[in-house]
């Protein structure tokens, strides 16, 4: 016995079950088209898998329900920018000159950017998760 693979799907085939989301078979397909997209880089189901995996990686280790990424927004950060060169330019700038301002600034300074997050970083380690929670092991 053999088994035909599937004939293509056709747009309106599509439009009609994401139209008729709760007929059974409109159902079935937009389910297969969620489980395909796992495992393209980048969307949103792919990106959920990583965050389960990740979650029951830390729930079989018995760690604390935490889960902390430190990723700055230095773009933004006005404690970071007055220890940059052109400061004042920076604060007089509007909103676009001054992303435009803040990325020059940050490639020519990156080292300024590097100690600024590492003392940030510090502090939350020390203030927050030390003292405030009592955690020792980061």
């Amino acid at each position: 016995m053999s088994v035909r693979p599937p004939l293509p799907l056709t747009r309106e085939q599509l439009v009609q079950a994401l139209e008729r989301s709760d007929d059974p078979e409109a159902q079935a397909l937009i389910n297969s088209i969620t489980r395909h997209a796992v495992s393209i880089r980048g969307t949103r189901p792919f990106w959920n898998r990583k965050r389960q995996d990740l979650e029951a990686y830390a729930y079989s280790l018995g760690c604390p329900g935490a889960f902390i990424t430190f990723s700055p927004a230095d773009l933004h950060w006005r404690s970071l920018y007055q220890h940059m060169p052109r400061y004042g330019e920076w604060l007089r700038a509007s909103e676009p000159e001054r992303m435009t301002l803040s990325r020059h600034l940050l490639r020519q300074n990156p080292h300024i950017a590097a100690y600024h997050f590492y003392r940030r970083y510090c502090f939350f380690r020390d203030i927050v998760l030390r003292k405030k929670f009592n955690i020792t092991d980061y």
